[in-house]
């Protein structure tokens, strides 16, 4: 197992083809500094902005938020069941001060790699409780 970090986590060539809207194979990708080199061989090089992979990590959950059911648990605060009906899953949301937490991998990876996190289960229970970020929820 691959031990996770910021940058195999946001700066991936699944990251890169949602930013230039197609696949590509052999995607390379180099971190830089200031920006992300991503070239294809005998096809193009290409420099994006690290705002623009970081702000597609999230678009990318926020829009697979929109297809879950969020349940509030009654009896513990704070906690909520979140189904993807499609795939037949579910998983327990924690919000607890300022962190939302999740059984997740995704959640899990982001944790690992970065101290905190945010999955599509943590938008989907920012979105039923009336909030676009997380940002938003803390400072509501």
């Amino acid at each position: 197992m691959t031990t996770k970090s910021a940058t195999n986590l946001i700066y991936t060539a699944a990251n890169a083809a949602r930013i230039l809207g197609k696949r590509f194979s052999g995607l390379n990708i180099q971190v830089w500094f200031n920006c992300v080199y991503v070239h294809a061989k005998g096809q193009f090089s290409r420099f994006i902005s690290k705002a623009s992979f970081k702000q597609m990590f999230v678009d990318f959950r926020k829009a697979g938020a929109k297809a879950l059911t969020v349940t509030a648990n009654l009896f513990v605060p704070n906690t909520f069941k979140v189904r993807n009906e499609t795939k037949d899953t579910a998983y327990d949301v924690l919000i607890i001060e300022k962190h939302i937490t999740c059984g997740c991998e995704d959640y899990n990876h982001q944790f690992e790699a970065m101290g905190k996190g945010v999955c599509k289960h943590g938008y989907a229970v920012l979105n039923h409780l009336g909030y676009n970020s997380l940002a938003a929820y803390i400072n509501g």
